[in-house]
């Protein structure tokens, strides 16, 4: 999912909805940041 939504809109900021545990938010904004880094 990651690779083909970059390549059709290159870089652009994005948010994620989480809902979950407290924990979930930071879990999940850190998986993002290291899936997307170049």
């Amino acid at each position: 999912i990651f690779s083909s939504t970059s390549e059709k809109w290159g870089k652009s900021d994005v948010g994620v909805l989480v809902c979950g545990p407290p924990g979930l938010e930071s879990s999940v904004a850190a998986e993002c940041r290291n899936i997307c880094q170049p």
